[in-house]
Formats: C-alpha cells, structure tokens, sequence
C-alpha cells in the first residue's frame, strides 16, 4: 500500500485513500465518523454539545479533531473528558489502516502540532475528573519526548518559583546520585504513559520529570525508552528514574558503552523485572577478546539476560559477539520471538548453535546481515528449518551470498516449509541475474510470502560502478516473465522491491 502523503487525503464523501496519484484503494468511514468530522469544524457547536451529550461521542469527535488538525475543538474536549482514562490506542481504528497511520503521524511529528497542543492543554490540570493518559506505541519523537518532560516537571519548578534551567539541572543531578527529594508527596496525580526518546537535547528534562513522579502532580511513567548519544552518567541516571513496575522496553544505543560501561550499567538496568524487550546496539561491545574485562561484561550479560522473565526482543547488533553468542543468550528464560544479530562477526559455531536452541524456537523475525554466512551455507538452511514453522521476516542483506553455489534453489528448498514466511531480504550480496531471477522463481511458489528485496544484479554495472541502462531494461523484462509463468501459482500478492545500489 502506497504511504499517505499528506492529511488532506479525505475526500468529499468522508473516505480515506490510500494517497496513491490514482485514487486506487478507499476505506469508507463510518456515518459516525463522518459526522463528528462536519462537527468539530464549527467551535460554538462543540463548545455547546459538550454540556449534554453522552460520553461515547468523545472519543469519536477527539479522533475527527486529531485528523483534522482541529486545535481548538480538540482543546476543548480534553478540558471536558468525562472518564478517568484517556487512552489514544482506542483511537485507533482496526479496520482503517490509513485513519490509523494519520493518528500516529499527529503525535509523532512535531510540526504537525495538534498531538503538542492536546498534551499541553491535558498538562493543564483544568479537567480533575483524568488521571490517566496511555500514549504507548504512539512513537513519539524526541521533541514531543521534551513537552511531556516539561508538562510532567512543570508543577514543580513553579512551586518553587526556581529559574527553571537551574532547577532542572539540580533535579537532574539529584536523580543521578540517588539523593532524595524533599518536596511531599503527591496525592492522586495524573498519570501519562508514554514512550520516551532520549537524546542529548531533551535528557536533563526528561530525567528530572521521572525522577519526581512520586512527588509532581503529574506522574511521567516511561514504557518505552530509546536512548541515542546521552553519555554514560546520563544514561545512568536515566536508567534509575525509570519505574520498574511500568517500565517494558529499553534500547540503549550509540552510546559507546564499551564493556566497561555495560558492567556499570548493568546492576540498574537488571531492577526492570518486567523488561520484554532489550536493544543494546552499536556500543562498541566486544566480547571476542580473552581480557577479564571483556569476559567479565560476557558473564554479566549473561546473568542479565537471565533475569529477564518476560524478554522475547532482543537487539545485540554491531557489536562484535563472534563464538560468545551461546554464552550470553543460553540461559534466557523466555522464548525469544525477535533476534537482531546484524553485523555481530558471526562465527559458525554462533550459527551452528542457533540451529539447535530451542530459545529461538518461536522466532518471528531474524536480521543476520553484515555478517559472513558463505563459510558453511549448510548452517544457514539448518537454522531456517529451525524455526520454519514460527519466522514471518528474514533478512540476509550483504551476507557474501554471492560466493553460496545454487543459492536461489538451496535457499527456496530451506524455506519452502516456513508455512509463516512474509518477507524476505537479500540485498547488497553482489548476486548475478541468474541468481536473482532462481530466488524470484522459487519465492513466488511459497504462497506466504509477500515482499522480497533484492538489489540491482552486480553483471549489469561497469567497470566504473555506474548501471547499465540497457542491462536494467533487459532485468526488469525477465522480472516480468518470471512473475507471468507462475501466475497461476504464485501469491497474487507478491511485492518485489529493488534496491539499485549493489556496489559497496
């Protein structure tokens, strides 16, 4: 389905397009939803309708003013929401995939600005009826991370009639040495739940807005956190303001951590009992050498990991793991049903155990690009067979694939029984036509797949790197016979996706 290009994307009759230049695919609109969109245009009209109609009209008049940037409707339904909970998720229309992705573009973009404006007004404290709003799984950037971090402090600062800067800094501080805060605490606060984004830009706020959830009127409870380039004492402190009883998700990355920061942020990061997902990318983690450092990070992962009852997402990519894989994953708990080993210097002992660990067993997806699997290619089909009967994403980009013999017959006869399977990645590996055209072939036969990636063949650029027009015609005529002789068997809906950049 093609991506919405704007919020303009209604038409006349009420119906939502897919935002395509033809118009192609409608999803109608229910005569509710139609009505509240004519309504909340007209302000005198929502102001009036507030004071007697019943509550189940709330939610679809705030989705209509969600939709269509109307801030001033929008406002004032938050000041009158009837429930306690506010919850966006029940916004989210299950049917209408496009309602559902304008939605979550008006919280996640900044500039769009209604998302901004319903947390500043909800920041108010005007309605004392709401005590709890769910934003979880709304992907909120690190500037709308910043908003809810000074709505949630915001209370505080004036309470004190502190510079705010000065105070933020001093809270912040606090919240990383652990020192207690003397304000009382709060009675009945309003809860936000949401997933924060952390960068250098917003980390003082949000850390402080954390920290003071037991003594603020409004309680910052982060579900999800993603923290980029903060540095190690913020990441700390980061870390011991999160609450553990809300607290599921943690991605930790590119903040050069290095084994010596991973050991130092371990005992913090093992208190989140209920942690269901876990990324610790791009952290210069090297777990190859023989140094007590490096096996003393290894062994204390390990324990980590282990701890963890509820994982089932796990992201240790770009870093080196090469032969400690069974090391640090053996003693999980809990199935895994995401495993992200991209560009981890995979040895074939890594791979020979993943083909045997039933932790891996429910797999749903399993990126293992960057790394080398040409060495021993039978290890590569025994763990596809491995978890055949759960995987739905498998993603084998830049694998050296090229150097695999009859890899487009040897990879489908692997798959052929991943009853599961969707999609399917194979870029930058410098194959050939012939290659290219045999995985085609064979993917189309398996009726659950949906999306294969490849790149353009590596025999159809010069010898200066630059594409071969006439080579790429020829391509995507073959293309075109090979979907057409296995029509009749091939899933009707197959997506080939090209990537015409093959050459490193």
């Amino acid at each position: 389905m093609n991506v919405l290009k704007s919020l303009d994307d209604v038409d006349y009759r009420g119906n939502t397009h897919c935002g395509c230049a033809h118009r192609c695919t409608y999803y109608a609109k229910s005569l509710l939803d139609i009505s509240a969109s004519v309504l909340v245009r007209n302000l005198p009209a929502i102001e009036y309708a507030v004071t007697f109609m019943p509550a189940e009209l709330y939610e679809p008049l705030m989705r209509a003013c969600v939709l269509g940037s109307h801030l001033l409707a929008s406002r004032e339904l938050v000041w009158n929401w009837p429930f306690r909970v506010m919850n966006f998720k029940n916004l989210l229309p299950a049917d209408n995939p496009v309602c559902r992705q304008k939605l979550k573009y008006a919280f996640r973009e900044y500039e769009k600005c209604i998302g901004s404006i319903i947390i500043r007004t909800i920041g108010d404290l005007k309605n004392e009826k709401l005590k709890l709003v769910d934003l979880r799984d709304f992907d909120l950037d690190q500037r709308m991370t910043n908003v809810i971090g000074l709505i949630a402090a915001k209370p505080l600062l004036e309470r004190d009639q502190v510079e705010g800067r000065d105070r933020l800094i001093t809270l912040a501080e606090k919240a990383i040495r652990l020192q207690p805060l003397s304000e009382p605490p709060a009675e009945d606060p309003l809860i936000l739940h949401v997933d924060c984004v952390v960068e250098q830009d917003n980390v003082d706020v949000v850390t402080v807005a954390m920290a003071v959830h037991r003594v603020s009127p409004i309680s910052m409870k982060c579900c999800k956190l993603v923290a980029k380039h903060i540095g190690f004492m913020k990441l700390i402190g980061i870390l011991r303001s999160l609450d553990p009883d809300y607290c599921q998700g943690v991605n930790i990355t590119m903040n050069s951590l290095q084994c010596t920061g991973l050991l130092n942020i371990l005992p913090d990061l093992v208190k989140l009992k209920k942690l269901k997902a876990l990324g610790i990318s791009y952290n210069l983690l090297d777990f190859t050498k023989e140094g007590a450092v490096f096996q003393r990070a290894a062994g204390a992962l390990k324990n980590a990991l282990a701890g963890f009852h509820y994982l089932n997402r796990l992201d240790l990519s770009n870093n080196r793991i090469g032969g400690s894989l069974k090391k640090l994953i053996s003693n999980i708990k809990q199935r895994l049903e995401y495993l992200d080993l991209s560009m981890c210097s995979l040895t074939d002992d890594d791979l020979e155990y993943l083909g045997t660990c039933d932790r891996i067993g429910v797999l749903r997806e399993l990126d293992l690009s960057r790394n080398n699997l040409s060495r021993e290619p039978e290890l590569l089909y025994k763990l596809i067979r491995h978890i055949e009967g759960s995987v739905e994403h498998l993603s084998l980009n830049r694998c050296q694939l090229f150097k695999v013999d009859h890899l487009g017959h040897r990879l489908s006869l692997a798959c052929r029984s991943c009853l599961k399977l969707r999609t399917i990645s194979v870029m930058q590996n410098r194959l050939k036509e012939d290659d290219y055209l045999n995985i085609m072939e064979k993917c189309t036969l398996i009726t659950s797949v949906d999306n294969l990636y490849i790149s353009m063949p590596v025999d159809h650029f010069d010898g200066e790197g630059n594409l071969i027009e006439e080579r790429k015609r020829q391509f995507f005529e073959n293309v075109k016979r090979v979907l057409h002789e296995n029509s009749s068997t091939a899933n009707q809906h197959f997506c080939l996706n090209m990537d015409e950049q093959d050459q490193d």
